[in-house]
């Protein structure tokens, strides 16, 4: 998606009461039109898409410009206690984020070479509207967090989502449950 234009990506950061997603549920908005997830569907959804396509619209990121940048992240909330929004009766606060440019390409290629390479990493997104997400790959020598979460959550202003590589599935022995587990076709993509 990124190669087509800019794109904003919508990750819900907390939640109170029932609604449709977690935190961590993720949606990318492209420029294009283009998306890819969900963040709960419906009216809600449409209502972050709208916001999406508006910071896609106005923002300039930060370090492409002249000096002068306009937000490259914002908050959303979302009451979904009454129509339009919704009827089940909780909150959704989501940050949108707009990915954009040399960083975002950049941070895509850290992130996938990273799994690629089976390093443990987490994506760290600033909530400011200025910041912009970066990549630590190791919990031993960070700074601000100790130790990282082994789930996505909030932390000292940041959401914090770690990236795993797949795991690596192991079948010891080929007796019948061995060599059952071997057959059944797990795809190659859920496991190195």
């Amino acid at each position: 998606m990124l190669s087509r234009g800019p794109l904003v990506v919508a990750t819900v950061i907390r939640t109170q009461g029932s609604v449709p997603r977690q935190a961590g549920a993720k949606l990318a908005v492209g420029s294009d039109g283009t998306l890819l997830g969900t963040v709960g569907g419906g009216a809600a959804e449409a209502e972050v898409i709208a916001r999406a396509q508006t910071l896609l619209q106005t923002a300039v990121p930060v370090g492409d410009g002249d000096g002068e940048s306009s937000p490259a992240g914002m908050p959303v909330s979302l009451d979904l206690n009454s129509p339009p929004l919704g009827v089940c009766g909780g909150r959704m606060h989501i940050w949108l984020q707009r990915w954009q440019g040399s960083l975002a390409q950049t941070l895509v290629a850290q992130i996938l070479q990273a799994l690629t390479q089976g390093q443990r990493a987490w994506l760290i997104t600033p909530l400011h509207p200025q910041g912009f997400p970066y990549l630590s790959l190791s919990d031993s020598g960070a700074e601000h967090f100790a130790p990282l979460p082994s789930r996505p959550q909030l932390l000292a202003g940041s959401w914090v989502e770690p990236l795993l590589p797949s795991p690596t599935l192991l079948i010891v022995g080929a007796g019948h449950c061995g060599l059952s587990l071997a057959q059944e076709g797990i795809p190659e993509t859920a496991f190195s």
